[in-house]
C-alpha cells in the first residue's frame, strides 16, 4: 500500500496510490481524535493501516511458505507413503496459515469499528457537554434579566417619585432630616419631621407593604421623631406629608431591598 491523505476543510481523505478503488473520508463529527488536527488524526489512521496491512501480509507469506514446502515434496516412488503424509500435513499448514490470516482480517476490521465508534462517541459527548453549557448560560442570563426587571421596577419608581419634587424639603419649615430611607426588609429607622407652623399634618402612603411610618408624638412644638418601618415585600413606597397651614407637600421616600 502507497498511502497519503488529503486535507479538506472539514475533514480529509485517505487514497492508496497502488489502488485508485481505494478511499477513506473522515468529516465532522466524525473525527477519530477531535483534540488533535486533521492531518494528525489523518497520519495516525494511515499508521494503523499500514500497520494491519503489514499483518496480513506476515500472514500470507507464511501461507506461501506453507505452500512451497509442499512443492518440494520429493516424487521418489519409494518415498510415496512418506509424501502422502508430508502433503497431508502440508495442507492442515496451509489452513491454519488460512485461519490466521481471517483472525487477521478480524482483528483489522474490530480495530477500525472500534476507532470508528470512539470518534463518533467523543464526538457525541463534546456536542452534549456543549449544550448542557448553554443552557447553563442561558439559565444564568433569564435569571439576571429577571432580576434586573425587578430593579428597573424600584428605578422607574423612584424617578416618578423624584419626579414629582419635594423629595425631604418643602420649605424650611416644612422639612425632613432625610428625604430618601434605604431598608432591609423587616428592619427599621427614624427620621425627624420639622414643622415649624401651626396646624394639622396630614401624610398618605403609596404602598404600605413596603414601607410604613409612625409618629412618636400626635402633638408637638417644632419637630417630631418618625419611625419607618420595612414590609416584607421589596420595592419603593411614598409617604407624601401635607399640612393644614398651606399648600406646602412633602415626600418621603422608602426603599425595601431583599
Amino acid at each position: 500500500m502507497d498511502l497519503y491523505y488529503v486535507i479538506e476543510e472539514n475533514g480529509y481523505h485517505i487514497y492508496d496510490r497502488n489502488d485508485r478503488l481505494f478511499h477513506i473520508q473522515q468529516f465532522e463529527p466524525y473525527i477519530p481524535d477531535p483534540s488533535k488536527s486533521y492531518e494528525e488524526n489523518a497520519k495516525k489512521q494511515i499508521e494503523k493501516l499500514l500497520t494491519a496491512a503489514d499483518e496480513v501480509d506476515a500472514a500470507d507469506c507464511e501461507e506461501k511458505e506453507s505452500s512451497d514446502a509442499a512443492d518440494i515434496e520429493s516424487a521418489d516412488m519409494e518415498t510415496a507413503v512418506h509424501e502422502a503424509e508430508n502433503t497431508d500435513i502440508s495442507a492442515l499448514s496451509a489452513l491454519s496459515a488460512q485461519k490466521k490470516k481471517i483472525d487477521v482480517v478480524k482483528i483489522v476490521l474490530g480495530v477500525l469499528l472500534a476507532v470508528m465508534v470512539i470518534a463518533y462517541g467523543v464526538t457525541t459527548n463534546n456536542y452534549t457537554e456543549q449544550i448542557n453549557s448553554y443552557k447553563t448560560q442561558v439559565s444564568n442570563l433569564e435569571k439576571r434579566i429577571s432580576e434586573l426587571s425587578v430593579t428597573d421596577g424600584y428605578y422607574q419608581q423612584i424617578t416618578e417619585a423624584c419626579g414629582k419634587g419635594n423629595v425631604g424639603w418643602a420649605s424650611s419649615d416644612f422639612r425632613l432630616s432625610e428625604g430618601v430611607v434605604c431598608l432591609q426588609r423587616g428592619a427599621s429607622d427614624t427620621v425627624t419631621l420639622y414643622t415649624n407652623i401651626s396646624g394639622t399634618v396630614y401624610h398618605n402612603n403609596s404602598n404600605s407593604s413596603v414601607g410604613s411610618i409612625a409618629f412618636r408624638q400626635h402633638s408637638w412644638r417644632d419637630s417630631v421623631i418618625l419611625d419607618v418601618t420595612a414590609g416584607n415585600t421589596s420595592g419603593t413606597s411614598v409617604i407624601t406629608f401635607t399640612n393644614s397651614k398651606n399648600t406646602d407637600e412633602l415626600r418621603l421616600i422608602i426603599i425595601v431591598t431583599d
